[in-house]
C-alpha cells in the first residue's frame, strides 16, 4: 500500500493523470461486471413465429422454382393465398389445370407449369383447401 500512496502523492501531473485513468478503467470494468451479474448474462431471444407464407416462399425460392424470381413467386403466392383474389373453387380449378399441364409432355413451357403447380400446391395447403379428386 505504501507504493500506491507514494505514487499518488507524486508531485508531477502525469502520475496523477495516470492514476485517474487507472481508477476510471477499474470503475468501468466493475460496472460491466455488475451489469452482467445482475442481468443474468446474455439473454436468448424468443424465436419469432414465422408465417406459413414466409416458410412457403423460402422453400419455393430455395430451389424448387425453376424460372420465377423471388418477387414473382411472392406476388403469385399472395394472389393465390388471398380469398378475395381467388376463391376456393378458382384455386382448385387452377390446381387441376396446372397439374394437367405438368403431366402433359407436349406442353410448350414445362418450367412454367412446374412453377405454377408448386405455388398453387403450397397455397392449397396453407389455405386448407382440398384439390379436386384425380379423375
Amino acid at each position: 500500500m505504501g507504493r500506491v500512496h507514494a505514487f499518488l502523492r507524486h508531485e508531477t501531473g502525469a502520475a496523477k493523470t495516470e492514476a485517474g485513468f487507472a481508477v476510471a478503467a477499474l470503475c468501468v470494468v466493475v460496472a460491466v461486471a455488475v451489469y452482467l451479474v445482475m442481468s443474468g448474462g446474455p439473454q436468448e431471444r424468443d424465436p419469432t413465429p414465422t408465417a406459413p407464407e414466409e416458410v412457403a416462399l423460402a422453400e419455393l425460392t430455395g430451389g424448387e422454382i425453376r424460372q420465377f424470381s423471388e418477387l414473382e413467386v411472392r406476388q403469385r403466392l399472395d394472389t393465390y393465398l388471398s380469398p378475395t383474389e381467388r376463391t376456393d373453387a378458382q384455386l382448385r380449378n387452377a390446381h387441376r389445370t396446372w397439374s394437367e399441364r405438368v403431366s402433359d409432355p407436349a406442353y410448350r413451357d414445362p418450367d412454367l407449369a412446374h412453377d405454377m403447380f408448386a405455388i398453387i400446391e403450397r397455397a392449397l395447403r396453407i389455405r386448407g383447401v382440398q384439390p379436386h379428386p384425380a379423375p
